[in-house]
C-alpha cells in the first residue's frame, strides 16, 4: 500500500488529537513511549525512528526496513511473525531479544562486531 509506505518513509505519527508528529519531537518521543507500553513490536518502533535519519539514503532506509521487519532472508525471524502489535508482553520481549541478537542487524550497525568474540 503506497499510503503505508509513505507514512513509514516520512516517519510521521498521528497523536491522539489527529495532529502529525515527527518521532524526534518531544511529543513524538512520548508517542513512541506509549507505543512501547501498548506492546508495539520493537522492530516497528525502530523502523519509525530510523526513517527520520538524515544519514540514510532512500535505498538504505528500504534495506533497513526490510531487515528489521522481515528478517535476514534465511527464514522468518520471530519478530516478523509477531506483526505490528504483540499479543503479549512476553512476545514483545521475545521480539526485542530477537532484534537485539540478529546477526544481520549487528553486522550492519556496528562495524567492529565479530561473532567470534
Amino acid at each position: 500500500d503506497d499510503d503505508e509506505d509513505n507514512s513509514i518513509t516520512k516517519a510521521i505519527m498521528i497523536d491522539k488529537d489527529g495532529m502529525e508528529v515527527a518521532p524526534f519531537e518531544p511529543s513524538g518521543r512520548i508517542l513512541l513511549a506509549r507505543r512501547k507500553l501498548e506492546r508495539c513490536n520493537p522492530s516497528h518502533i525502530t523502523t519509525t525512528e530510523l526513517m527520520t535519519s538524515i544519514h540514510l539514503s532512500a535505498k538504505q532506509k528500504g534495506d533497513v526496513r526490510a531487515v528489521l521487519l522481515e528478517g535476514d532472508g534465511l527464514g522468518r525471524r520471530f519478530r516478523a511473525r509477531v506483526g505490528a502489535v504483540s499479543d503479549s508482553t512476553r512476545d514483545q520481549i521475545k521480539s526485542l531479544i530477537d532484534q537485539a541478537t540478529d546477526p544481520a542487524i549487528l553486522g550492519r550497525t556496528w562495524g567492529g562486531w565479530d561473532p567470534y568474540l
